[in-house]
């Protein structure tokens, strides 16, 4: 604790003001005896004063001076009634000569002049030249300073004491100004030690504008730092990126309450630094592509010329949608482009926007703020967040409601997101792959994906060929998950025979490569079993009526369609888009069927 001192302007205070100390057993009250720059004096040579006791002008020459609270011992109207009686006995007039604190403390002249009956002149002899002859007919009741300078003028003059009651009333002021300071001094040390102890440069602006900052943050802006200051002082929130030297700079400005603000400086290098060892930290939690274009199974011409395509998109940043059905291996691309691409070693995020609800769907893209809803008790990141520097993967684009379909396209348009319950934009540096089993023209057609949102997903499209249409791809793959499922069943599983793959060639896989996985899955599991002859005869069977509902059906539908489009080119009388119109297709649809026909 520091201590209290008194600066008495007299000898006469400073003995009361001591005999008073001594007598309560205020041992960290000093008393001293020091009039106007004297007490200046006493100040500067002093450490650790809390609060300063004075009077008149010494009082305010210290509270000009100096950053320390002074407290002024007050003259009461008492003491200052005494004296006017001696001027009333001397048949004078009565002049008031003193530092205008002393006289308010008495109160104003108005009040004594209507309690004696008579005017009072008051003026500061401090600082004049000389006194002319008319001072000659005054009383002066006077503080120190002006007592001294009107005797030595030769004038009468009366020394305006302050009693017992003044001074404990200024000692007890004092003590609980002390007690605040005190407090006060606790708590920024709090502050400082907080400031103190981050590695980045720190700012701590309290309500009444006193600055706290430790010396990285004063390193950092050097000569900026008063004109930052400045900058700052009106706003409640505030980011910057700045230079200094050789050196990029981010602060962030954020406002508490009660008007406190805290800002934090941080090397734009470090920030980065600290972004890596997140991006580290979601792939330790999932957010990675595992699989490249190695690990897409076939040889087939059709998926060549897809994985060339797909290859020539990943050295681009655009963005791209896969079309194809379900169980074609649209994510498998998706990880492979990614992968192929310069954002590889950055995150890959993926969701499959059928599985959640609007609302959670939402919270889950952009994330949330603490207090956005009920059960949000903190700050959480949303995937665009995740996948920042790398690819968010959004499986069945189709199922996002409509409405949210908008929102999305602003963060994909400005390239920032609002959290659910925010109010600031989050800036985001994410590459948006999307996937649909629907034909895009349809979607918009039925008002289930907007045209604006489908031109920016789809800057580049690719279209997955489902398995029929690369039925030699089917033995390849055959044996690759015969081999996965062997390992992870422990069995050996002879290849099917040539009799079996032909069947196995034969079906549609309406359900893909995904299809063909269970079922290989399912053999494996069966084999050793009465079982396993049994699993083949049920696909025997679901062959057969694959045949019957669709292979005998579909070469009539596609000659029969084939033949539409002939005739159609060959009339002229139309245009590409009005025949897909005729034929009820897209423009990419009969655009494949014209290269099918070798007619394009």
């Amino acid at each position: 604790m520091g201590k209290i001192a008194a600066i008495l302007p007299n000898e006469y205070l400073e003995h009361l003001t001591r005999k008073l100390v001594e007598e309560k057993g205020l041992e960290n009250i000093e008393v001293h005896l020091g009039d106007l720059y004297q007490g200046l004096t006493i100040v500067d040579n002093s450490n650790d004063i809390d609060v300063i006791i004075s009077r008149g002008g010494t009082a305010d020459l210290l509270k000009k001076n100096t950053n320390i609270p002074v407290v002024y011992i007050r003259v009461h109207l008492a003491d200052i009634l005494k004296l006017i009686s001696s001027a009333f006995y001397m048949k004078k007039k009565i002049l008031f000569a003193g530092f205008d604190k002393i006289f308010e403390d008495a109160g104003t002249l108005k009040t004594l002049e209507m309690l004696i009956g008579t005017n009072i002149k008051q003026l500061n002899l401090y600082g004049l030249k000389s006194l002319s002859e008319e001072f000659k007919e005054y009383v002066v009741i006077a503080d120190t300073v002006n007592f001294e300078i009107a005797t030595e003028n030769g004038l009468e003059a009366y020394l305006i004491e302050s009693g017992e009651e003044a001074i404990m009333e200024a000692i007890n002021n004092a003590l609980q100004i002390q007690e605040y300071v005190n407090f006060e001094k606790k708590k920024r040390e709090e502050i400082l030690n907080i400031v103190n102890s981050v590695d980045f440069g720190m700012i701590y602006v309290s309500p009444e504008e006193n600055v706290i900052s430790n010396e990285i943050a004063n390193k950092y802006l050097g000569n900026l730092k008063k004109n930052f200051l400045e900058k700052i002082r009106n706003q409640k929130s505030y980011e910057e990126v700045f230079s200094q030297g050789n050196e990029k700079y981010y602060v962030d400005l954020k406002s508490l309450n009660e008007g406190r603000k805290i800002i934090t400086i941080r090397k734009a290098i470090e920030l980065e630094k600290a972004e890596r060892y997140i991006r580290k930290n979601l792939r330790a939690k999932g957010f990675v592509a595992k699989h490249t274009f190695e690990d897409i199974i076939g040889k087939s011409e059709m998926l060549k010329r897809v994985i060339i395509k797909a290859k020539s998109f990943a050295q681009s940043d655009a963005n791209v949608i896969l079309f194809g059905e379900s169980g074609s291996g649209k994510e498998l691309f998706a990880q492979s482009i990614h992968n192929a691409s310069p954002r590889k070693g950055n995150p890959f995020v993926a969701i499959n926007c059928a599985t959640l609800p609007k609302d959670l769907l939402e919270s889950e893209l952009f994330g949330y703020v603490e207090g956005a809803f009920t059960g949000a008790k903190k700050e959480k990141m949303g995937l665009f967040e995740l996948a920042h520097k790398g690819t968010l993967f959004l499986d069945e684009i189709d199922q996002i409601p409509f409405e949210l379909q908008g929102k999305l396209l602003r963060a994909i348009e400005e390239k920032e997101i609002l959290k659910v319950g925010g109010s600031s934009l989050v800036p985001v540096d994410t590459r948006i792959i999307s996937a649909t089993n629907i034909d895009p023209e349809i979607l918009i057609r039925n008002n289930k994906l907007r045209l604006d949102l489908y031109s920016r997903l789809s800057v580049l499209l690719l279209r997955i060929p489902p398995l029929r249409e690369r039925r030699e791809d089917i033995s390849e793959l055959l044996g690759y998950f015969i081999r996965i499922f062997e390992q992870k069943y422990s069995v050996k599983v002879p290849k099917p025979d040539e009799e079996k793959i032909k069947k196995l060639m034969d079906y549609s896989w309406p359900g893909n490569v995904r299809e063909l996985q269970n079922f290989v899955e399912r053999i494996t599991i069966l084999y050793g079993t009465d079982s396993f002859e049994e699993a083949f005869c049920e696909f025997e069977d679901l062959l057969e009526s694959d045949h019957l509902a669709i292979n005998h059906n579909e070469p009539i539908l596609k000659e029969i369609e084939a033949q539409l489009v002939q005739i159609l080119i060959k009339k002229g009388n139309f245009t590409k888009t009005e025949i897909a119109k005729l034929l009820g297709v897209s423009r990419t649809y009969l655009w494949r069927k014209l290269k099918e026909l070798g007619l394009e």
